[in-house]
C-alpha cells in the first residue's frame, strides 16, 4: 500500500514537471536588429514561442493528469483524525445533612478530565466497474489532445508561411511599383520635352503627369501594405513591433501535384482534426459504458482505529478498532442515471454528425486547394507571356511616339498595361508557392517532419 501511494505521488509529480518547465522556460532569444530571418528559422521560433502551440501542449499534460486521475478510485484512501475534549465538574455537600436548610457546606468535590483521541481511517475500493471505462475515456482524451496539438502546430506553421510569403510578395510589388513610377516619370519627361519643342500638346504632359501620380499612389499603398504584412509576421514570431529584419526567398516547392483522388484519400487518413473527431465518438461510447457501469454493485473495505487518552482526576487509556467489507448496490438515484444514459446516446449521435460534417469540410478544402494550385500555375504561365508582350508593345509605341507616329494616350495605355501585368505577375508567383503549401496543409502533411519530431519529444 505504501509503495502504491509513493508510485502515485511520483507519477503525478513527473507529469507536472513538463508543465512547470514549460512555464519556467525563457522565451526564445530575440534576433539582432537588422538580421535576416529565413523561413526555416521562422518555423523554429514560432514552435518555441507561439502561444496557441504552447497552450495545446499544456492541454496534453492536463489530459495525462486526468488519465491518472481516473485511476485514483482504486488507490487506498487514508484519513487521520485527532480530537481533543476537556470537561470538569464540582459537587457540594450541606453541613446539616439532607434536611438542613442552612447555606453552610461541609465539603466540596471537584473533578476534571482532558481527553485526546487520535484515529486513522483506511478505505480501499475492491471492485468498481466504472474505473475501466473511465480510464479508457481519459486515455482517448489524451490521444485527442495530442492530435489537436499536432493540428495546431500545422495550422500555425502554415499561417506563418503564408504571412512570410505575403511579406515577400509585398516587397516584390513595391519594387515593381517603384520601377513603374520611374517609367512614368521618364514618359513625363519625354512628353514635356516634346511639348517644349512644339511637337506635342499640353494635354500629353497633363496625361503623363496623371499617370505619374497614379503610380505614386500605387507605390505608397504598396509601402503601407508591406508595413502591415511585416507587423502580422512579427506578431506570429513574437517580435517587438519596432524590430527590423529582412526575409529571403525560400527554395521553391516541388510542383508535381498528384491526382485529386489520391490527395483526398491521404487527407482522410492524415488530417488530425478529423482523427480527433473520430476519437470523440469512441470517447462518448466509453462514457456510455461508464454510465451503464453505475448500475453494477461496488465493493469496498474499510478499517478504523482509535486511541483515547484521558488525563485528569482519573487517568485511562482505551483503544478500539473495527474493519468491514461492504457492498453497495444502487437501486434508485431519482432517475439521474437514466438521464445520463439518454444524454450519452445524444452525445454519440452528435459526435458522429460532427465527424461527417468535418469530413465534408475536409473534402471541400482539398478540392479548393487543388484547384487553386492549378489556377495559380495557369495564371503565372499566362502572365509571363502577357508581361513580355506588354513590355514589347510599350517599347514599340514609345519609339513611335518619339517619332511622332503615335499618341500620348496610346503610350500611357501601354505603360499602364505593362505596370498592371508586372504587379499581377509578381503577386501570383508568391501566391503559387502559398497555394502549394496550402494543398499540403489541407491533406494534413504540411511540415510533417517537424510535427513528427515534436510528437516524439
Amino acid at each position: 500500500m505504501k509503495c502504491g501511494m509513493q508510485l502515485l505521488i511520483s507519477t503525478v509529480m513527473l507529469l507536472c514537471s513538463p508543465v512547470l518547465a514549460l512555464r519556467a522556460a525563457p522565451s526564445p532569444e530575440t534576433p539582432k536588429n537588422g538580421r535576416t530571418i529565413t523561413l526555416e528559422q521562422a518555423y523554429d521560433r514560432a514552435l518555441a514561442s507561439e502561444q496557441s502551440i504552447l497552450k495545446a501542449y499544456i492541454e496534453i499534460r492536463k489530459a495525462k493528469l486526468q488519465q491518472w486521475s481516473s485511476l485514483t478510485p482504486v488507490f487506498p484512501s487514508i484519513t487521520a483524525t485527532v480530537s481533543k475534549s476537556k470537561s470538569g465538574s464540582s459537587s457540594y455537600t450541606p453541613a446539616g445533612g439532607s434536611g438542613d436548610t442552612s447555606y453552610s457546606f461541609s465539603g466540596t468535590t471537584h473533578s476534571h478530565s482532558d481527553s485526546v483521541s487520535p484515529g486513522i481511517n483506511y478505505r480501499q475500493t475492491l471492485l468498481d466497474f466504472t474505473v475501466i471505462p473511465g480510464w479508457r475515456q481519459a486515455r482517448l482524451n489524451t490521444h485527442e489532445s495530442r492530435l489537436t496539438y499536432q493540428h495546431t502546430v500545422r495550422t500555425v506553421l502554415y499561417d506563418l508561411a503564408r504571412a512570410y510569403y505575403d511579406v515577400l510578395k509585398q516587397k516584390q510589388i513595391l519594387t515593381v511599383s517603384r520601377e513603374s513610377l520611374k517609367l512614368a516619370e521618364a514618359q513625363l519627361d519625354i512628353a514635356q520635352k516634346r511639348a517644349n519643342a512644339g511637337e506635342a500638346l499640353r494635354s500629353d504632359v497633363l496625361n503623363a503627369r496623371v499617370t505619374v501620380e497614379t503610380n505614386r499612389q500605387f507605390m505608397i499603398e504598396a509601402e503601407n501594405t508591406l508595413a502591415s504584412s511585416l507587423s502580422t509576421l512579427s506578431k506570429i514570431l513574437n517580435l517587438p513591433w519596432d524590430f527590423e529584419y529582412q526575409v529571403v526567398d525560400p527554395p521553391n516547392y516541388p510542383q508535381d501535384v498528384p491526382a485529386y483522388s489520391k490527395l483526398l484519400q491521404r487527407a482522410m487518413t492524415s488530417r488530425e482534426d478529423l482523427q480527433a473527431l473520430a476519437l470523440v465518438i469512441d470517447k462518448n461510447l466509453e462514457g456510455r459504458k461508464k454510465v451503464l457501469a453505475q448500475y453494477a454493485p461496488s465493493v469496498a473495505a474499510e478499517a478504523n482505529a482509535f486511541i483515547e487518552n484521558t488525563n485528569g482526576t482519573t487517568s485511562s487509556r482505551q483503544s478500539s478498532w473495527n474493519a468491514s467489507i461492504y457492498v453497495e448496490i444502487p437501486i434508485s438515484t431519482g432517475g439521474q442515471r437514466e438521464i445520463d444514459l439518454r444524454n450519452s446516446v445524444y452525445l454519440i449521435d452528435q459526435a458522429r454528425l460532427d465527424y461527417e460534417s468535418q469530413a465534408k469540410t475536409v473534402e471541400q478544402e482539398v478540392k479548393d486547394s487543388w484547384l487553386n494550385v492549378r489556377t495559380q500555375k495557369a495564371y503565372i504561365q499566362s502572365l509571363t507571356v502577357q508581361v513580355e508582350a506588354a513590355r514589347q508593345a510599350y517599347e514599340d509605341i514609345q519609339n513611335q511616339y518619339k517619332a511622332g507616329t503615335s499618341t500620348s494616350i496610346e503610350v500611357l495605355a501601354a505603360l499602364n498595361s505593362l505596370n498592371e501585368s508586372r504587379r499581377d505577375l509578381a503577386g501570383r508567383i508568391y501566391d503559387y508557392q502559398v497555394a502549394l503549401r496550402q494543398l499540403e496543409a489541407s491533406i494534413g502533411v504540411f511540415q510533417d517532419s517537424r510535427v513528427r519530431k515534436l510528437n516524439t519529444r
